[in-house]
């Protein structure tokens, strides 16, 4: 397997370098252990190298030494720095958003190395969600604001799609942060409304528009490499 192309792991390695930028740069709305988190992340960067080439198939890879020894350098990251992330008092700081999905990305790599093919979507969590509200956007107005959630997680969606409606199911896909006007879009709605069966899981590709979150996700990787 041509682990170096895999776009899994470039949006892992871009991911945990936008970290990097953000801690060197004391972006943060608390204090923090900085010289040791820096350390921790020069750490999940080495082993992250290692898997990228390692060439593995991804089923013997998720199961290999080399990946639990990258699983076991994130959480150490992640239990360093989500106590206070989690801190409602930062739920609207857009860096700390920005922080929450390096970690949930780089958390999630091997979930999604387990899915068959190399595809730009495959990079980013895509799940079906419930809409619970839908409303207009104060400051843009062809912008609904959407509460969505799983029974484990929620997150607030931006979009300019119009016949969303309270109740429905529909994918997103969780994409690095973007602010509209004070309000952090978390995610991006990429379906018609789902059956209910999809509803806290990743849907089929079939299911979703993957040609809009391969672009989101291209983009991504372009502006950041």
């Amino acid at each position: 397997m041509d682990t170096s192309n895999d776009y899994r792991i470039l949006i892992a390695e871009v991911a945990i370098k936008n970290l990097q930028d953000i801690i060197r740069n004391r972006r943060l709305p608390f204090s923090i252990r900085r010289d040791e988190i820096l350390k921790k992340i020069k750490n999940i960067q080495s082993k992250l190298m290692v898997i990228k080439y390692s060439f593995l198939p991804n089923d013997i890879l998720i199961s290999s030494q080399q990946f639990k020894d990258f699983l076991e350098h994130v959480n150490s990251l992640a239990d360093e720095l989500m106590p206070k992330i989690n801190n409602l008092e930062y739920s609207n700081n857009y860096i700390i958003v920005w922080i929450k999905w390096i970690i949930r990305t780089l958390l999630g790599l091997q979930f999604r190395l387990l899915l068959s093919g190399n595809y730009p979507d495959y990079a980013v969590d895509i799940l079906g969600v419930r809409i619970n509200s839908v409303i207009i956007h104060e400051s843009i107005r062809n912008l609904n604001v959407l509460r969505v959630s799983t029974d484990e997680e929620g997150f607030t969606v931006v979009t300019n799609i119009s016949n969303i409606k309270r109740g429905e199911v529909r994918a997103v896909a969780i994409l690095p942060p973007k602010e509209f006007k004070d309000i952090i879009s978390e995610a991006m709605v990429c379906s018609q409304p789902l059956s209910e069966k999809y509803y806290g899981i990743r849907p089929e590709r079939e299911k979703y528009n993957f040609k809009e979150v391969i672009n989101m996700v291209e983009d991504y990787l372009f502006r950041h490499k």
